[in-house]
């Protein structure tokens, strides 16, 4: 009787496509997790050759790879050229993004683009002014 439930209870475990049980894993996951939303909090500039860069500066950090047989110093030297190749691609990946956004939104009203420069997580909109305890607003910097 105990053996019934068990074969019932693991049924939809043979079901699953897959011929190993990692594989079997993979598409499970894949199946029941949601994708992923683009939200304003996402890095509109990331994309997937700076995930590429990124694993292969942490290889490096880490001596994964190719980085192996190398020294300490000869790793290092290795990790921070990656590193700096890592930067220069996120500064350039923003540089493209941020114009893209002036292009796009430029034409329509260049004053958006000043409120997002100045304030770019809309903290003045959300916070409010600063007052005191007795309720005063607070003006200079001083009071604050």
């Amino acid at each position: 009787m105990e053996e019934d439930e068990e074969k019932r209870d693991f049924h939809w475990y043979e079901e699953l496509e897959g011929s190993t049980p990692y594989e079997k894993l993979k598409l499970l996951r894949q199946a029941c997790c949601s994708t992923m939303r683009i939200t304003e909090k996402s890095k509109k500039w990331w994309d997937k050759e700076q995930s590429e860069q990124l694993k292969i500066t942490r290889d490096a950090r880490r001596g994964k790879g190719s980085n192996r047989s190398l020294d300490q110093v000869a790793r290092i030297k290795r990790w921070k050229t990656e590193k700096d190749k890592m930067r220069m691609l996120v500064e350039e990946k923003k540089k493209e993004c941020w114009q893209t956004f002036c292009k796009e939104n430029g034409e329509k009203d260049p004053w958006e683009i000043v409120k997002w420069a100045k304030d770019p997580w809309h903290l003045k909109a959300t916070m409010g002014d600063l007052t005191d305890t007795t309720g005063v607003p607070l003006k200079t910097d001083n009071e604050k």
